[in-house]
């Protein structure tokens, strides 16, 4: 399986008409196939001429669901019910689709009845399903929730045809109510109410009158679920007063400990990004949460994270929401097709999000990606072409308060000459980059290598860079000097030479990190085989004689980030040096400051692969609440085409403690070597409050895809 595992978290259930109750639709269909017998069976198509109403059964094997399709001509004219024989339940599908599932050892009849006038098309199909609240395979299709048994712990309150979810979702629910009834015997059925349309489209789209405000319900990626309640009435009516029809207006009665149960049970699935209760309710449900941590600590951390309540999320008196991310976007081929590494990512105020990769099918141009919602939705594939055809790599963007977002990048002719470092800007809102406009100066006889983007406290454009000698110039072919231009301006870059050139040695890989509306920007590079940090209050004027030591024998290429008086900087040890490419890391390294970066707390080694692993790419992150994350792509060796792109996340600022590394997406193959199957030199992530936006490369298909995805973070 290749699995995933917002404003803090996106906006997935919105205001207005945000999570709730129905309305008709129909589909119309054609007599078609052999007369039906009585008694269906799975994988079968047949046709009625019904004039009053009639009784079908279809006979469920264990464990097997199967979705019947009684499409009418009009369905209209159709009455559609099902439920189970031997039992008095029954549901009316208000549609043509009903799904049945059986999750006994033992046989089980489906009852289907039909009434009315009308040439009605039957059609039944067999379809995984296997309750879980992690999923195994297809986990993107949209299936129907199964009709209840009586002995089921569930109960459906919205039209059936309302009821199609991702698979992992439907699972999920099926799963957790089932654990809730054996956590609290004779647990009375929780209602459960919309998921989304059979075709993905928010409920009620069907008859010009959406239940939701997209982006929730939208794709199946969302489900409300009646509250738990202290009466023992978990149906889905009001579990408080309610004169507004919006909000709670006085004390709630839900059991707190029972929701927050659930709750645990669905954030144990890394996919799991936002639930939505009523604001009377959010502060009980935080306590009951916290009261059960000693039973999944990281479960209960993620939910608390997750867990959101306020006036733009109205209609939550009588449920909770329930939402799981959007998959992982190729962002490389959104209608277009190319391949893509070496990524970077931005995410603006507002929740817009900026990706851009290193094209490894057409490499004198940048690619990028833009998406207005968080990731949700995405304009097409775009490009950005170096003047005078130069090859384009090494992407670093940055966004500002007013959401315009920068990119930098290295511009050169192979075998390496005429080298250029280049920038450009997106307006806000945009979504697309105006023309390029040069760094480095076009005269200068200089070879350049990975620039990086930052905005100082004053918002001034700060870009970071190494130079050296241009090849054949009879000097040195090395990087000797560490640069850092400056553009008070906006546009026009000043260059300061940070170290270097001499002594002579070779100095590399500098990298800008700054907290939005901190006092400081720090630079953090590798010079002689160590990583050093300085700091500047501008970005224009830097002390040399602040320059403080932080690894020595790394492979000096350092990652950093702050967040106020903090300061941590990740490099590695190297396993492995391939002929071209990026390293395999045998140890990721980590060091924290806590008074701007004067003094250092002791090294600590966030992985260590020993024999059976290796690493690649790490990089760093930090949002808003002084945990890092430190992500990589793990392996057992250069070629592992079962490796994995994770994080581990610290527990505390001083990242003393780290919480179990997780699993964000796999597999992917480990590749050091240049070649349509390339990770790239880094892989861009930036937290926003625990909400970690990543973007990565999928390379087990014929070539290299970057994607893009959200996680909530412990």
């Amino acid at each position: 399986m290749k699995s995933l595992a917002p404003s803090v978290l996106a906006g997935i259930c919105v205001a207005a008409a945000a999570c709730g109750g129905g309305g008709g639709g129909a589909t119309d269909g054609s007599n078609t196939g052999p007369p039906c017998s009585d008694a269906l069976g799975v994988g079968q198509s047949c046709s009625i001429a019904l004039a009053g109403s009639r009784t079908l059964t279809l006979a469920l094997a264990s464990h097997q669901y199967v979705q019947l399709s009684a499409t009418a001509s009009p369905q209209s004219a159709l009455t559609l019910i099902g439920g189970y024989a031997g039992e008095q339940l029954r549901t009316t599908a208000e549609g043509p689709d009903l799904a049945f599932y059986n999750p006994s050892d033992a046989s089980l009849t489906a009852q289907i009845d039909l009434s009315g006038t009308a040439s009605v098309a039957v059609t039944t199909q067999s379809a995984a399903l296997a309750p879980a609240v992690d999923c195994a395979a297809e986990c993107g299709a949209l299936i129907q929730l199964p009709l209840p048994r009586e002995a089921d712990a569930y109960r459906t309150i919205s039209p059936p045809r309302y009821q199609f979810g991702r698979r992992e979702l439907v699972q999920l629910v099926l799963a957790v109510t089932a654990q809730m009834r054996q956590d609290y015997p004779g647990l009375a059925p929780v209602a459960i109410s919309d998921f989304s349309q059979k075709n993905g489209e928010v409920p009620g789209t069907d008859i010009n009158g959406p239940r939701h405000t997209y982006p929730a319900h939208a794709g199946g990626h969302a489900v409300d679920i009646a509250y738990y309640r202290a009466s023992g009435d978990n149906s889905g009516k009001p579990a408080c007063p309610i004169t507004d029809g919006m909000f709670c207006t006085g004390p709630h009665d839900i059991d707190p400990a029972r929701v927050a149960r659930f709750f645990r049970q669905v954030t144990t699935n890394l996919h799991a990004i936002q639930i939505i209760v009523d604001p009377v309710m959010e502060a009980d449900v935080r306590a009951a949460l916290l009261a059960q941590t000693s039973a999944d600590e990281m479960a209960v951390s993620r939910a608390s994270r997750m867990l959101q309540s306020g006036q733009q999320f109205q209609y939550h008196a009588d449920h909770f929401h329930v939402a799981f991310a959007r998959a992982p976007a190729a962002v490389s081929s959104l209608k277009a097709t190319h391949q893509g590494a070496e990524t970077a990512v931005a995410i603006g105020p507002n929740g817009e999000v900026m990706v851009a990769f290193m094209l490894l099918d057409d490499q004198n141009a940048l690619g990028y990606a833009y998406s207005e919602n968080f990731g949700i939705d995405w304009k097409p594939t775009q490009l950005l072409r170096a003047p005078g055809g130069r090859l384009s790599n090494d992407p670093s963007l940055t966004v500002d308060a007013a959401g315009n977002f920068y990119v930098t990048w290295l511009a050169q002719r192979l075998p390496v000459s005429d080298v250029h470092v280049y920038w450009a800007k997106a307006p806000a809102g945009s979504g697309a980059f105006g023309a390029p406009a040069e760094i480095t100066v076009p005269t200068d006889n200089f070879q350049y290598d990975r620039p990086n983007i930052k905005l100082s406290p004053q918002g001034t454009p700060l870009i970071t860079f190494a130079r050296g000698p241009a090849p054949g110039s009879g000097a040195e072919e090395a990087l000797d000097t560490i640069i850092v231009a400056a553009a008070p301006d906006g546009s026009t870059f000043t260059q300061t030479a940070i170290a270097g050139p001499t002594p002579e040695t070779f100095r590399n890989f500098p990298f800008l990190c700054a907290q939005a509306g901190g006092s400081k920007v720090y630079l953090a590079y590798g010079d002689s085989g160590a990583v050093y940090l300085q700091s500047s209050a501008n970005g224009q004027q830097w002390d040399a004689a602040a320059r403080v030591q932080v690894f020595s024998q790394t492979t000096s290429d350092p990652r950093c980030v702050a967040d106020g008086d903090d300061v941590w900087i990740l490099d590695a040890k190297a396993k492995a040096f391939p002929p071209a490419g990026a390293p395999t890391l045998q140890t990721l390294l980590l060091r924290h400051s806590g008074d701007g970066g004067k003094t250092f707390d002791p090294i600590v080694t966030v992985a260590d692969g020993g024999a059976s692993s290796v690493f690649m790419l790490g990089n760093i992150s930090v949002g808003g609440l002084g945990q890092v994350n430190v992500t990589y792509y793990e392996g057992t060796s250069d070629g592992d085409t079962a490796a994995k792109f994770r994080v581990a996340r610290a527990k505390n600022r001083g990242a003393t403690a780290f919480w179990p590394t997780l699993t964000l997406y796999s597999p992917v193959t480990l590749r050091t070597g240049y070649g349509v199957r390339w990770l790239g030199d880094y892989a861009g992530t930036v937290d926003v409050f625990g909400a970690l936006n990543f973007a990565f490369v999928d390379n087990t298909g014929a070539g290299s895809q970057t994607m893009f995805a959200r996680a909530i973070l412990p």
